[in-house]
């Protein structure tokens, strides 16, 4: 008997979530705006 997540062509949660880290890497750069100039910047 199959289920949902055994379907071909997918990848198992351990080796997609190494794929996704091995494709980041650190933010090294930040800037400090008003929130009025912040337009179209990424807020975190």
């Amino acid at each position: 008997m199959s289920d949902c997540c055994s379907a071909p062509g997918l990848l198992p949660f351990e080796q997609a979530v190494a794929n996704m880290l091995s494709q980041i890497s650190p933010i090294t750069e930040t800037l400090t705006l008003p929130i009025e100039q912040a337009l179209h910047y990424v807020l975190a």
